[in-house]
């Protein structure tokens, strides 16, 4: 099965290689990768370009896009794999993902859509905490008004480009939760307990006001997939939701990460 990864970049030098060596040093057999580079300024292009000088699965894109959105939806319009996933510029795929990803698919070919779980980073790669996903639940996603499923641990098979179509470029920071809402309405989705990537918390990641966007527009696209269930219900259900997934990460290679934070408070 051939996988195909699309990586949008922009001013991302200080952990582009990282990302691509991720990618590339797999051991995978079958692998397309395509970087789509809006215009940076910095040192970004030369980075990839020098690297294609090794690495035949790799193509560069070089062109403006009015958000992350438009340039993965330009690096997906020309894939040809099986399987297709697309990474930031700042995370890193773990060793073997793309063996285990590629193996539960040929397992169960129903499947659309499988999620992982991800090893958060700090800016020097110190890991953090890990993540524990849940089994997937429509419902319980649809509630939250956002994802614990986070972008980088999900591949989807090439079918779900013509069930579900594209990334909806209307929005700038949470189009990853509503994709994967439309997605889970028409497709097959399984949770998968394996750690598939390294997910980077740096300064650079979102500024505040970024934040704030990215919380309202995770809202608004949760009320457009709201059922008919009161809204005082709801909010019950969604507080339950959280106790679980909250529970779900006291475990005790977290248990260092979940001190600090208390003690900092």
């Amino acid at each position: 099965m051939k996988i195909s990864i699309v990586t949008p970049a922009k001013n991302a030098e200080k952990y582009m290689l990282e990302t691509l060596r991720s990618i590339h040093e797999q051991g995978y057999p079958d692998i397309e990768h395509i970087v789509v580079d809006g215009l940076s300024k910095d040192k970004t292009a030369d980075i990839v370009n020098d690297f294609i000088k090794v690495n035949s699965h790799i193509r560069l894109i070089v062109k403006e896009d009015k958000n992350m959105y438009e340039a993965v939806n330009t690096g997906l319009s020309q894939i040809s794999g099986d399987i297709f996933a697309y990474i930031n510029s700042d995370d890193c795929y773990c060793r073997d993902t793309f063996e285990i990803v590629s193996g539960y698919f040929r397992k169960h070919e129903d499947v659309d859509m499988i999620y992982g779980n991800a090893q958060y980073i700090d800016e020097e790669g110190k890991v953090l905490f890990w993540s524990n996903n849940p089994p997937f639940n429509f419902n319980r996603l649809v509630r939250a008004g956002t994802s614990w499923i986070m972008q980088p641990e999900t591949f989807w098979r090439r079918r779900v480009l013509e069930k579900a179509g594209f990334f909806d470029t209307s929005y700038k920071l949470a189009s990853d939760y509503e994709y994967l809402l439309r997605v889970a309405k028409s497709c097959s989705v399984m949770g998968i307990k394996e750690v598939l990537v390294k997910f980077r918390v740096h300064s650079g990641s979102l500024s505040q006001y970024q934040a704030q966007l990215s919380g309202q527009e995770a809202r608004k696209i949760s009320q457009l997939y709201q059922s008919g269930t009161s809204t005082f219900v709801n909010n019950i259900l969604r507080i339950l939701d959280y106790i679980y997934i909250y529970a779900l990460l006291i475990r005790p290679k977290n248990f260092r990460y979940i001190l600090r934070k208390v003690i900092r408070s």
